[in-house]
């Protein structure tokens, strides 16, 4: 691919030049005369849209596509009144946000400070001057001083006439407009974090009910096992393995509760509040199931509306504005200053309003001495729009993968959940009826061991399996929704 390593985004501003002078337009616009978007166009042409995962996840999803239209944000489908107000508070708490919104008003500061600068600058000013005499009228030696008060209105008015300050003007803005999509894409971002976080809190709270039954169990099992040994019924082996699960159980249960924290802990810097806050918030129950449709993506949607996309997109425009303007500092800068004042020379007199001096002056700088800072700045811009061409580029590149990505791991989440739930019931079943054959005679104690075994692994899985189908509609869903 063709990459263009300069481009100007809008018309030489000063039409006279190009009338006297071609040549000068012609060095200086001819080999970057394509826009921004022209090169973000380009850019979009030579992508392939087409994603490998699409096809085979299609089948699997309704043939409806998510609309710029839509009403209800996605993580609503999930109907969990709890992740809801999570949401809520990370959008209003969350301090990546609020970083963010503060990046975003120093841009918008340096964009009021770019308009300004294509204005005037009007400054009242008072000053007091002494000047001192050491000979009279008639040359006798003698010190006089002299009080001066003079009242000026001065004007300044830089000339905008090669363009730099209104390309300036145009680099600040799109800079704006990239940090707002930032903003958006930290919201995103911050949201889909809560969500994992939240469902991986939830799923390994259901994960240690589950330990907690089965160390009752294994623990009932080891005192029954206990009693058959008294009687002769059972061996030393049977109640060591029966303890060894027992410790197992408690051991696992123990790393439980330690990631349990642990993501508390990390929900809790995403929110913005108080670990106190968090463990209030969140309820006891099970589980949220996955939903079963979700519609499949609208892949030339997405890269004209992920903030991440558009933000990198702003930025291409941004850089080469900004080597716009670098360019045209080459060029000679024309002003115009004038002052309007009036002086008084009594002590302690205010100047009148009667005596009113004026002058305009104008001025014509170009730079002679000092071009190599000029093009090693012109130098830098063109590497930033470089990097800035690359970024755009890059960041389509990823947002194609991870679309991917999603859409496998999802079109595979509910059917791996469907298999770790008949594996989980099958589990249990087994060790059931193990235990009543056991308890019968017809079966030796190591059967109820391993049967036990695979229940508890059976049943974790299964809850692991409804996580990571909940976390691959997250992940799926936060990469192509319209409502970020």
């Amino acid at each position: 691919m063709n990459q263009p390593m300069e481009l100007i985004p809008s018309k030489f501003p000063h039409l006279a030049i190009k009338a006297i002078a071609p040549l000068i337009c012609i060095t200086f616009v001819g080999c970057v005369s394509r826009r921004g978007q022209d090169l973000a166009s380009e850019i979009q042409r030579n992508q392939d849209l087409e994603l490998p995962s699409q096809a085979s996840a299609e089948a699997n999803l309704p043939s409806e596509q998510f609309a710029a239209s839509d009403s209800h944000f996605w993580w609503e489908a999930l109907e969990d009144e709890t992740l809801n107000s999570l949401i809520r508070i990370a959008h209003e708490q969350s301090w990546d946000i609020r970083i963010g919104a503060t990046r975003l008003q120093e841009a918008l500061s340096g964009l009021r400070s770019s308009r300004a600068a294509l204005l005037p600058s009007v400054d009242l000013s008072l000053e007091e001057t002494v000047n001192e005499f050491d000979v009279d009228s008639n040359e006798f030696q003698r010190e006089t001083l002299r009080f001066t008060t003079d009242l000026n209105l001065n004007a300044v008015w830089q000339i905008d006439v090669f363009g730099q300050a209104r390309a300036a003007l145009k680099d600040t803005k799109y800079e704006v407009a990239a940090n707002e999509e930032l903003l958006r894409d930290l919201k995103r971002i911050v949201t889909s974090q809560v969500a994992t976080t939240y469902l991986q809190l939830r799923s390994t709270q259901a994960q240690i009910s589950l330990a907690e039954q089965s160390e009752a169990r294994r623990a009932d099992n080891l005192g029954r096992i206990d009693s058959l040994l008294e009687k002769g019924y059972a061996t030393a082996l049977d109640f060591s393995r029966t303890e060894s699960q027992l410790y197992q159980s408690r051991a696992t249960l123990a790393g439980l509760k330690a990631n349990e924290v642990q993501l508390t802990n990390q929900l809790s810097i995403l929110l913005g509040i108080s670990l106190v806050e968090v463990r209030s918030l969140i309820p006891s129950g099970p589980l949220v199931q996955p939903p079963q449709k979700t519609p499949p993506p609208s892949v030339e949607q997405l890269i004209y509306n992920r903030p991440d996309i558009r933000a990198t997109e702003h930025r291409l425009y941004s850089g080469a504005y900004r080597l716009n303007a670098a360019k045209a500092s080459r060029l000679p800068s024309l002003s115009l200053s004038s002052q309007i004042g009036s002086s008084a020379s009594e002590t302690g007199q205010l100047p009148s309003l009667e005596r009113i001096t004026a002058n305009m002056i104008g001025s014509l700088v170009t730079p002679l001495l000092g071009r190599g800072r000029i093009l090693a700045a012109i130098d830098l811009q063109s590497a930033q729009l470089q990097a800035a061409y690359l970024n755009y580029e890059r960041g389509i590149a990823n947002a194609l993968a991870e679309i991917d990505s999603a859409l496998f791991s999802l079109s595979q989440s509910h059917e791996i959940l469907r298999l770790r739930t008949l594996e989980s019931n099958s589990a249990r079943r087994a060790a059931e009826l193990s235990h009543r054959l056991f308890l019968a005679g017809e079966l030796d104690y190591t059967s109820v061991i391993v049967a036990e075994q695979t229940r508890s692994n059976a049943e974790s899985n299964a809850i692991a399996a409804q996580r990571d189908a909940l976390t691959a509609y997250v992940n799926y869903v936060s990469v192509v929704s319209p409502r970020w």
